[in-house]
């Protein structure tokens, strides 16, 4: 009997550490929701100014690859890898976040509208010294 407690304590111990695992684990992806959130809302379909935004919230690695697909001249980035790729031409002016889901190991699908056009894009999320950044576009 004391053996069926013994492991029966141990099983309780091992399910709660799961609990709270999970609850860091949502915690951290509501963060990250947010994040993403704010960054297509400010950036990607707002009004502001994206290049200091791009430099703070995307890695190094994202940085170069969104610089070096930039066809313009000066200094930018191809901030539309985020979107549909329709920067002008939708049926109607509203963009906007429609859905943002965890699919684990750092990577959220949204979900958009983009100038009228439903769109969706894979983004890697990483922590780079306790800061969430943007790693990959898929």
């Amino acid at each position: 009997m004391k053996k069926i407690l013994f492991l029966y304590i141990i099983h309780l111990g091992f399910a709660l550490q799961s609990i709270q695992i999970q609850a860091c684990c949502l915690e951290d992806n509501t963060k990250t929701i947010q994040f993403i959130k704010d960054f297509y809302a400010n950036y990607v379909f707002g009004t502001k100014n994206y290049v200091p935004a791009v430099k703070k919230h995307c890695t190094a690695k994202l940085q170069k690859q969104l610089k070096d697909k930039y066809e313009f001249d000066g200094e930018g980035y191809a901030i539309w890898n985020f979107r549909t790729g329709t920067l002008q031409d939708g049926p109607n002016d509203i963009s906007k976040v429609t859905s943002v889901v965890a699919l684990g190991n750092g990577l959220y699908k949204v979900s958009f509208i983009d100038m009228g056009i439903k769109g969706n894009r894979t983004l890697k999320i990483i922590y780079v010294n306790g800061t969430l950044k943007f790693d990959a576009i898929k």
